[in-house]
């Protein structure tokens, strides 16, 4: 596997304005990164919305903040390469996010941001399906009696076809509390630099290697449900699966729509594709568990197929 990088011209970043115009058109497409319970709002209104409630805070690291220091970390380590507008989401203390209206300025408390800026000239195909690299993280504010204010940091892939962001355990820092800027660089140094995009490419191409039959997948989604319905200490039996009982139920509507009724395989499926059935279903979750979730879906995913590979029984399958 080998990654395509197209350097892009010394005079390619654009202006401010292009990158506000460029995020807002992106985060309002319906191939947005993340959907529900959460508002898109542009990078520049980001910062004046913390210029403007910037006391309300009590985290060390401040929304915007993050999102900054991010950038310019990567335009420091990837310096040769093309860096696009981060893409934020947000949910604030008193917004009723099911109005669909673009975040902007105003007195309502930030409670939690998650971002992604992608790398576009750091590109390759699996399945047939373009991927860029990815870096963002998640902010939840929280008070002190709560546990405080704690950062997600990460580094994968987006899909962009559709928008879905992959994520692996080992490229995923999670609840990190960190007490400044300068920790916070020093941290997003050590992850870019340790995070290997080959090897994470690699297992996503062996997922197309891998063919469930229709059987399988109803069985697959049957014992999803089961599973939801397990105490605790015996889910811990089973491989891991953070997907709630309505987007499991999205998964099996868009499996049945898209290859049992409209597809020439009489509902077979890769697990490529299984997995991104997954990573739809992963964008109404709430930021809190979004990167989790994304995280876990690869690992599930990556689980069955070691089972196949070496002819092992998998609960899941069986």
């Amino acid at each position: 596997m080998e990654i395509i990088i197209h350097n892009p011209s010394a005079n390619g970043s654009g202006s401010n304005a292009a990158l506000r115009v460029a995020a807002k058109n992106n985060q309002l497409a319906t191939d947005a990164f993340l959907l529900g319970n959460t508002l898109p709002i542009d990078w520049q209104d980001l910062k004046q919305h913390q210029a403007l409630a910037g006391e309300q805070y009590s985290s060390a690291v401040l929304p915007y903040e993050l999102v900054r220091i991010t950038r310019e970390s990567l335009h420091h380590i990837f310096s040769h390469e093309k860096i696009a507008a981060p893409l934020i989401r947000v949910a604030y203390a008193s917004t009723d996010t099911g109005t669909g209206e673009t975040a902007a300025n105003d007195g309502n408390r930030l409670e939690k941001m998650v971002f992604t800026i992608e790398l576009p000239s750091v590109s390759d195909t699996v399945g047939g399906e373009p991927l860029c690299m990815t870096v963002g993280g998640s902010l939840l504010i929280r008070e002190e009696k709560a546990g405080g204010s704690c950062i997600s940091l990460f580094a994968g892939f987006t899909l962009k076809r559709t928008g879905s962001i992959c994520v692996f355990r080992e490229g995923l820092l999670s609840n990190l509390h960190v007490q400044g800027t300068q920790e916070l660089k020093e941290t997003l140094y050590g992850l870019l630099c340790e995070y290997d995009s080959i090897d994470q490419l690699e297992q996503l191409e062996r997922l197309t290697q891998h063919t469930l039959s229709a059987g399988q997948v109803a069985c697959l989604l049957g014992k999803a449900t089961l599973y939801q319905q397990l105490p605790t200490h015996l889910r811990g039996l089973y491989p891991e699966l953070l997907f709630t009982e309505p987007q499991l139920s999205g998964v099996a509507k868009d499996y049945t729509q898209r290859f049992l009724c409209e597809g020439d395989n009489g509902g077979d499926i890769t697990l490529w594709q299984l997995y991104q059935l997954l990573l739809q279903a992963n964008k109404t979750s709430f930021i809190d568990f979004f990167l989790a979730r994304s995280a876990n879906a690869a690992s599930f995913v990556g689980g069955l197929a070691r089972s196949l590979t070496y002819r092992r029984s998998h609960w899941f399958l069986s």
